[in-house]
């Protein structure tokens, strides 16, 4: 009971801190959408270039070349020296970051205020000028094979995460890592990836989300300088659809000599982003790995008392999605009697019905997390900007906590009867010999 109290009250306390904020969008001539979100206490200024295509939108042949802009975003400009435009972003105590995905790319910095008009300059540098020469682009295929490669030598679990999230992705555009099959790296073409920019920098592949403190009318005379000239190449990319996922068991044994632990991959095959079952099954995932309402902690570690480790990863696409639950133990045996346990879990989710209490503690959490990442500069324009580019809204009314507000534990046994079953589940077994 202290403890759904405690989530009431930092909902409330989340809510005072955020009560809101204004946002509104336009667009370019040129097709780029704009969207502005002023907030006038802030000290600070985020600016998003959010780009609408990722790994899914690259050719077959190299797929998993448009990871390497990752890093040769920051590899210099026609007036950029390599890591100039990072180094200037620190030098004046602000932030930098930038992740390509399957579905779109993100790159953002935070400065002060009075440094955006020449943060401005820095991403429409970026974007007319980018450094794509043939060196460059070598020096960074051959540095992620490289990294790739010592990554898969060392690791067996980076070997088995791989491998299940081909099975559970099988036939999809996700089945590829983002980097693309890791023997094919080094002989991706170089001009080919050079064309893929002309994704990246086509406007109409483009939302700018600016977030923080600013005037309105001087930001928009601000992007109309810097980037009504960038020349759009052509339609946008395709709209995303979602990836139908095969609901196929998949059951597989590894031995390996000389393991530090054995240890258990469940993959669950989740809804994508554009499916109303996503926030039903992210609660659920809360629920049963989130270490700090975790029900599998509880059961295994606080009630049986067996010595087991519980992580887990969990993708964050658009169009299809996993949630691989990892259970270790130094003792094979262990992992033995938890898998008997394991399927009473996934059974009793789609046979009985959580409690009252522990569906408001786990929706207050979620929305407190929710609420935590609106109330950064960043968090707020990627909300802003993946929103958009899913649905053509900038979810002003907060849909997401409506949503999650109306949550009950009928949904969530409905949702687990759906993905929580034998056909949905990919198990990866991997002992020590």
């Amino acid at each position: 009971m202290k403890k759904i109290l405690l989530f009431g009250v930092l909902v409330v306390f989340a809510a005072n801190l955020f009560p809101g904020f204004n946002v509104n969008h336009y667009k370019l001539k040129n097709g780029l959408t704009v969207i502005l979100s002023p907030e006038k206490d802030a000290g600070s200024i985020c600016i998003m270039v959010y780009h609408k295509n990722g790994v899914r939108d690259d050719p077959p042949s190299i797929r998993g070349a448009s990871y390497l802009y990752q890093t040769l975003m920051f590899l210099g400009t026609k007036n950029l020296a390599p890591y100039e435009r990072i180094l200037f972003i620190k030098k004046n105590g602000g932030r930098s970051s930038g992740r390509i995905n399957y579905d779109n790319s993100i790159f953002y910095q935070v400065v002060p205020d009075n440094d955006v008009n020449y943060a401005l300059w820095l991403e429409s540098e970026r974007l007319k000028s980018l450094n794509l020469s043939g060196s460059n682009i070598t020096e960074q295929k051959n540095a992620t094979y490289r990294r790739i490669y010592n990554i898969s030598n060392r690791s067996v679990h980076f070997r088995a995460s791989s491998w299940i999230n081909r099975e559970i992705f099988k036939n999809t555009v996700y089945s590829t890592p983002l980097y693309g099959e890791l023997e094919k790296i080094n002989s991706f073409d170089n001009n080919s990836i050079r064309k893929l920019y002309t994704s990246f920098n086509n406007p109409q592949n483009i939302i700018i989300v600016i977030s923080g403190h600013f005037d309105e009318e001087d930001i928009r005379g601000k992007i109309n300088r810097y980037f009504s000239d960038l020349y759009s190449a052509g339609p946008p990319s395709r709209d995303i659809l979602p990836s139908k996922i095969a609901g196929e068991y998949v059951y597989k044994n590894w031995m390996r000599e000389l393991l530090p632990e054995h240890f258990i991959l469940y993959g669950i095959k989740a809804p994508s982003k554009l499916n109303m079952d996503y926030l039903y099954f992210d609660f659920l995932k809360y629920y049963l790995v989130d270490k700090r309402v975790s029900k599998l902690n509880r059961i295994f570690k606080s009630t049986l008392k067996m010595n087991v480790k519980i992580s887990y990863e969990s993708s964050d696409n658009i169009g299809a999605n996993a949630l691989i639950i990892k259970v270790a133990s130094p003792k094979r045996a262990e992992l033995e009697k938890m898998r008997i346990y394991m399927n009473q879990i996934f059974s009793m989710l789609s046979s009985s019905r959580l409690t009252t209490s522990e569906v408001k503690a786990i929706k207050s959490l979620m929305e407190v997390d929710y609420l935590k990442k609106l109330s950064t500069l960043e968090g707020r324009s990627h909300v802003l900007a993946e929103n958009f580019h899913i649905s053509g809204s900038l979810d002003k009314e907060n849909n997401y906590v409506r949503r999650l507000r109306k949550l009950n534990s009928y949904d969530l046994q409905r949702i687990s009867k759906k993905y929580f079953t034998k056909k949905n589940l990919v198990i990866l077994n991997v002992f020590s010999k």
